[in-house]
């Protein structure tokens, strides 16, 4: 049971244990070892597993072999005990204010990162009918919106357009003039981001503010209007930013940082109006126009899977989560008693939290700033806050009568509120202080330049600098799009961009050596009622890329907390549960409050997502991703390499990870199966075909490029018990690494014993990882003439040691040297794929073979090892290998014969393939 995984009354003795249970011949092996040693078993040198091939050949062996059971009648039936967890133990729980939190596993730190995505072609139809529709186009300063409204025009569509620099009672007319005219809007293009923006600490406090004001502010102005016919389906929002084609998440950072505006903005749009088709497409400055168009028109009619997308580098990206632990960065941060913190927002109640851990372990120099006045220790309420809050309620409410003024209980509330930030404030400084450090407190209007200015100008006087901010100031006022005020989502959007540009703006040059903001996850998935709040966060994110190309050196981290627990907004009412009911866990302080420091600590570029269970946030919006498996099939039928193309398609989807691809392989039909017997009858698939599926599927996430491979590992040989065919799986796993994509791929067989009422389990088979091939075609050195020593294998005598079959007898002779060897193509093989669609391999997996086997034939004869594939550490094609040429394997082992380099060329010299550091793994001596 401990090998299948299956309940001990789930297994039935006559089942095999490889074919029905998947367990490996190792893994046998490790069992026989593990029941000689519990049932006092000798070792029997003769044993073999192949004779032991059920559940009931393996009692057997235990009653025959075991001195244990001599005596006792075999056919009595053999009672099973299943240990459970627990019996007989004490269990431990943890209660909410135990230890949790006071290590990093309770949290799961998310990391957006770009995932290179397969081209619209694959996917299926958004529903959105273009053709006669009413559209409106916010135009660009670019000319795109040109190309936009010509391919639009070309569908009938009556397009709308709304120009720059209105003022917001203009356009609200110019809307109101549409929906008179009896115009139902089914779209929005909202172009206005593509335009180019100056580096931050080139703008102007007036530039920032009408940027701001034509991108992001103006589009609340639209959709407000646009809200009720936003309702049902066939509407979209197509938003057009120019961050570099990755929405800032490359390694460059982002061309922009108000087009964070716009993306929050529309995710959040997009969770008001869920029937809705809203996207926010991303590009390169130096895109093309009518590409840009057509790329936002194909958005617009495939994949309503996929809200962030970009063109980047001639491939399709969207932005998904990766879990990551924390790792220090080359910019680690050291915080100590001279380190000088300029917090914001430091009247909050978390703030005061992070403020007095940051204290606690640096005990630096910390100016507080917030636009609550200094608190006075001595204020009798806030005295009276701490002890009684209800009596307090009364006290104010006795004040304000004596006043004269009438109170309310709103009234009273937000005095209360305004007295909790002094108190958090409060707490702050005395943190500070017990800690050994020094606080300064000072009240700042943030959204007023010269009120900041001034307080900049102190910092400066006193401390000559600035080493790291934290910008925790907000405000949140959840509210409908619908029923949000321009005042309100203006105040909203102002306290974190506006505050973040004029912090940045004017500390320029005051030695900052790091940034942290405090975003949400409302900024990263975006959230009902939170159009600006969610525009607000992803803007700072944007903000902190962009700061990567003007500032390299500087640290920077964008924290997108999820809801906190026991503090804050989320703590109160019935919140909590709400948020449970979604799968929202809510996040403890003790867990959350460190990770700003150790965030700070380890130094470089990130944005991170801060939770746990994320419930519907994490929802696709698609069960297959949007992918069209009918089309996907039809590909790979047609246009896929030739190994895929000859299989049977019978399931694809796009997942959180990447692509998957499920197909079924029948040795019956196919040469590579055949000709691949390895013992007793049993078809094994050529590692160097399971090599080239993954290419084949892998390539699609490159771009349509060919690929290069690296550390290829065999793991586990895939084969056909009975000759019956058998369901395959690849997983691909697009990520991008150091500029570049990578696509890790991995081969599983499906395996589901018949007998058995028990889910499918996946048995991972090979792994490797694909690259853009990059080396071009070049010459290497003549086949060398090998001396006079030199050994001669020929065909007839390979092949009687080796087990191939006609379509993979690649060697027609092997020349053997000492630490080299030279295999020459044999002059005719038959195919080795049946069907194919004509395609031609990625890979050319009997040219690898031909390394392969050459090698191999080397190891016979230096060290009598018969051996197999292990791992391959790279791969590349180089150019199209000719079809009517001599084609040879040059073989030379390194590193103390472990491993060999290997190349194929023809009669001049030229390569086609080079392979480095292929490893291989003994299986028996040779006589």
């Amino acid at each position: 049971a401990d090998k299948t995984g299956y309940p001990i009354d789930m297994l039935e003795l006559d089942l095999d244990l490889e074919a029905d249970l998947g367990i490996d011949t190792v893994k046998q092996a490790e069992t026989f070892a593990e029941l000689r040693e519990r049932f006092q078993i000798p070792k029997e040198d003769d044993l073999k597993l192949k004779d032991y091939p059920t559940l009931k050949h393996i009692v057997d062996f235990v009653m025959d072999k075991s001195a244990m059971f001599q005596g006792s009648n075999k056919t009595k039936e053999t009672k099973y005990i299943e240990s459970r967890p627990g019996d007989g133990e004490d269990v431990k729980t943890v209660e909410d204010n135990e230890t949790i939190g006071q290590d990093d596993e309770w949290i799961i730190r998310r990391v957006p990162v770009p995932r290179p995505r397969l081209e619209t072609k694959f996917f299926r139809s958004t529903l959105i009918d273009i053709n006669g529709s009413n559209i409106v186009i916010a135009k660009d300063d670019t000319g795109i919106w040109k190309e936009l409204a010509g391919l639009l025009a070309e569908r009938n569509a009556n397009i709308m357009y709304l120009e720059d620099k209105l003022d917001e009672k203009k356009m609200e007319d110019t809307v109101r003039s549409w929906m008179d005219q009896g115009k139902e809007i089914n779209g929005v293009y909202w172009l206005r981001g593509l335009g180019q923006e100056p580096n931050l600490f080139d703008m102007e406090p007036k530039q920032w503010d009408d940027l701001v004001m034509s991108r992001v502010k103006s589009m609340h102005r639209l959709m407000k209007q646009l809200y009720d016919q936003a309702a049902g389906k066939g509407f979209f929002l197509i938003s057009g930013t120019r961050t570099g084609g990755l929405h800032g998440y490359g390694e460059a950072g982002s061309l922009s940082s108000i087009a964070g505006g716009i993306s929050g903005f529309t995710k959040a749009f997009s969770k008001e109006r869920p029937n809705s088709l809203c996207k926010v497409v991303d590009f390169e400055f130096q895109a093309d126009p009518m590409s840009v168009a057509r790329n936002l028109v194909e958005e617009t009619l495939k994949d309503k899977d996929v809200m962030e997308v970009g063109y980047f580098n001639d491939m399709r990206w969207s932005i998904e989560l990766d879990q990551q632990t924390l790792a220090s960065s080359n910019q680690e941060l050291h915080l100590g008693k001279e380190t000088i913190f300029l917090v914001t927002g430091a009247a909050g109640g978390i703030t005061s939290e992070i403020v007095a851990d940051l204290a606690m372990h640096s005990k630096g120099i910390f100016y507080l700033l917030d636009k609550v006045d200094e608190p006075d220790p001595n204020d009798p309420h806030l005295q009276m806050l701490e002890k009684d809050r209800d009596g307090l309620r009364h006290i104010l409410f006795e004040e304000m009568k004596t006043k004269k003024e009438r109170p309310t209980p709103k009234m009273i509330e937000q005095k209360i509120f305004g007295l909790e930030r002094e108190m958090a404030a409060l707490k702050a400084i005395k943190s500070v202080q017990d800690s050994g450090g020094k606080a300064y407190f000072k009240s700042v209007d943030l959204l007023d330049y010269s009120s900041v200015a001034s307080a900049v100008k102190e910092i400066k006087e006193k401390s000559g600098k600035v080493e790291v901010i934290i910008h925790a100031a907000g405000v949140e006022i959840s509210r409908a799009l619908s029923e949000k005020s321009s005042r309100e989502f203006d105040l909203v959007l102002d306290v974190k961009t506006k505050g973040l540009f004029n912090l940045l703006k004017l500390t320029r040059d005051m030695g900052i050596e790091a940034v942290a903001v405090f975003s949400s996850v409302a900024g990263r998935f975006g959230n009902v009622g939170q159009t600006d709040y969610s525009a607000a966060n992803d803007l700072m994110c944007k903000t902190l890329s962009a700061l990567r190309r003007s500032r390299p050196s500087v640290s920077s981290v964008a924290i997108d907390w999820t809801a906190w627990a026991g503090i804050g907004m989320a703590s109160r009412g019935s919140l909590p549960r709400l948020l449970e009911q979604a799968g929202i866990d809510l996040l403890p302080p003790m867990v959350g409050i460190p990770q700003v420091r150790k965030e700070l600590e380890a130094g470089g570029s990130k944005e991170v997502v801060i939770a746990r269970g994320l419930g519907e946030m994490l929802a696709r919006r698609d069960l297959l991703g949007g992918l069209d498996p009918d089309l996907t099939a039809d590909y790979f039928r047609k246009e896929a390499g030739p190994f895929l193309a000859a299989s049977e398609i019978i399931g694809a989807k796009c997942t959180d990870e990447g692509l998957e691809i499920e197909f079924v392989l029948d040795p019956a039909m196919q040469p590579f199966l055949k000709d691949h017997q390895v013992e007793d009858g049993v078809p094994y698939l050529p590692g160097v075909v399971g090599m080239e599926c993954l290419a084949e599927l892998s390539v699609l996430l490159l771009g349509g490029k060919a690929a290069r491979v690296r550390n290829l590992n065999f793991s586990r040989p895939l084969k056909f018990h009975r000759k019956e065919s058998k369901r395959l799986l690849i997983k691909a796993k697009p990520v991008f690494e150091k500029g570049e994509p990578v696509v890790r791929a991995e081969l599983f067989s499906i395996h589901k014993p018949k007998k058995l009422q028990v889910p499918e389990k996946q048995q991972l088979h090979f792994t490797a990882e694909f690259l853009q091939q990059k080396e071009e075609a070049e010459k290497g050195q003549k086949v060398p003439k090998l001396s006079g020593r030199s050994k001669i294998v020929g065909r007839d005598q390979i092949y009687k040691t080796y087990f191939h079959g006609p379509s993979f007898q690649v060697l027609e002779e092997v020349k053997l040297q000492k630490s080299k060897a030279v295999g020459s193509l044999a002059r005719e093989i038959p195919p080795e794929v049946n069907g194919g669609g004509g395609t031609r391999p990625l890979l050319y997996p009997r040219l690898v073979e031909l390394c392969f086997q050459t090698a191999g034939l080397w190891e016979m004869q230096e060290k009598q090892l018969l051996c197999l594939p292990q791992r391959v550490e790279s791969a590349s094609v180089l150019d199209v290998p000719p079809q009517d040429e001599a084609l040879y394997a040059l073989v030379e082992a390194r590193d103390g014969d472990e491993c060999f380099d290997a190349r194929i060329v023809d009669d001049s010299g030229k390569v086609y393939v080079d392979i480095h550091g292929y490893h291989t793994i003994a299986i028996e001596p040779t006589s």
